[in-house]
């Protein structure tokens, strides 16, 4: 029976197929990809690798918690199916820009007397190397027949050529055809020298790979997902108005409790929302809302939680309403606050409260499920919240 070694080259994978996506890293089915490259064939223990420049987080540096979070979830999702994880350090790299006809509005930005852009990026560095020498190593043990290659880096082509030649081991070469439509020129297309280079060329394209999206609840928030699917929440009424909108979950992290109006009338606490206009960006309304209700407009942090179908009974307006809506996990600066701008209709206060409370308060008036959208976008942001090192004090069980 013909034995496999796969080796993926994370990075490139990203660029090549993740991003063209559209997608996270963790909404694609690595496993089903191997099982698809295997074919029935026979994977050797260890034999399962990806490889991936290593995110250290910059203190202060929000984008940088982010991002080794996203990647520790994309590792233990690797992890569980068997993958060998080999990292390298990402090497920071200082770039000058030069603010000229090449930047949009740059005539603008010389008026402000900046004449060049300094920005950090991160490199993987070692990453061929350590393929390369897995793939020697591999090949003088014994370990496989066939190496599967999903890397287009051509530095990558000698170490291949030895175990072809001397030691007589055969190599599939795992390419991709992607179009960009807003970009044609960077659209992803095989590297022709490895057609040369390599016994077996498959080529994929995007319809192969969007199979390969999961279809759990990871992905089904996707900013470009392949099919809308949302939860839907709350009772179906007759004669509902659709108005699509959302809401902000709003934390302060020196008090650790989150920003809710509270009703005059009874004492609900409600999540500062609202309906967003038809041509209206869904981000800036909900931000918009927030800070006419609350007051609060110093956001340090803003990012899309998730989505949902929803049926309610709008109490303040007193009529039936059926719409999507988008939820937004927002961290504070600080708590300053600007003037309110309520409707005459909307009788509340801000207040802070920990997630227990708020949660044991909205239990007590959920009768008609209206809130069972809240419930599961509070659960969702303050999950966020506690991965990214925010909230610690919360618990989510």
């Amino acid at each position: 029976m013909e034995r496999i070694s796969i080796y993926i080259d994370g990075g490139n994978f990203y660029h090549l197929v993740v991003k063209k996506l559209g997608i996270e890293e963790t909404e694609f089915d690595f496993d089903a990809f191997a099982n698809l490259l295997v074919d029935g064939r026979v994977v050797g223990e260890n034999c399962k690798r990806f490889y991936k420049g290593s995110i250290r987080e910059k203190e202060g540096d929000l984008r940088s918690k982010e991002l080794m979070s996203k990647q520790t979830r994309l590792f233990t999702f690797l992890q569980k199916g068997g993958w060998d994880i080999k990292t390298s350090k990402l090497r920071t790299r200082m770039e000058e820009l030069v603010i000229d006809s090449r930047v949009v509005e740059y005539q603008k930005l010389k008026k402000l007397g900046i004449e060049k852009i300094h920005t950090e990026r991160m490199r993987e560095k070692g990453i061929d190397v350590k393929i390369a020498t897995d793939l020697l190593v591999g090949a003088f043990d014994d370990k496989y027949d066939t190496a599967i290659v999903v890397s287009s880096d051509s530095d990558l082509v000698p170490a291949i050529d030895w175990i072809r030649n001397r030691m007589k081991k055969k190599v599939e070469y795992i390419g991709f055809s992607i179009p960009d439509e807003e970009k044609p020129e960077n659209s992803t297309r095989p590297l022709t020298m490895m057609f040369s280079k390599t016994d077996v060329q498959r080529v994929f394209s995007d319809i192969d790979m969007k199979k390969l999206i999961k279809l759990g609840e990871s992905n089904l928030f996707s900013e470009n997902k392949m099919t809308e699917i949302i939860p839907e929440f709350g009772i179906k009424r007759e004669n509902e108005e659709r108005r699509d909108g959302g809401c902000g979950i709003v934390f302060d992290q020196k008090t650790q409790r989150y920003a809710v109006g509270k009703h005059s009338d009874g004492g609900f606490l409600r999540l500062f929302s609202g309906g967003v206009d038809e041509n209206e960006d869904i981000k800036e309304g909900i931000l918009r809302e927030v800070t006419e209700e609350s007051g609060l407009y110093d956001f340090l942090y803003v990012k899309k939680i998730a989505e949902a179908m929803t049926h309610y009974h709008n109490s303040l307006k007193n009529v039936n309403r059926v719409g999507k809506a988008t939820c937004f996990l927002i961290i504070l600066k600080s708590i300053d606050l600007k003037e309110t701008h309520l409707e005459e209709h909307e009788k509340f206060t801000l207040v802070w409260a920990t997630m227990e409370e708020i949660l044991s308060n909205w239990q007590d008036s959920n009768q008609n499920k209206d809130c069972d959208h809240w419930f599961y976008f509070m659960k969702k942001a303050v999950s966020r919240a506690i991965e990214l090192g925010y909230d610690k004090s919360s618990h989510i069980s």
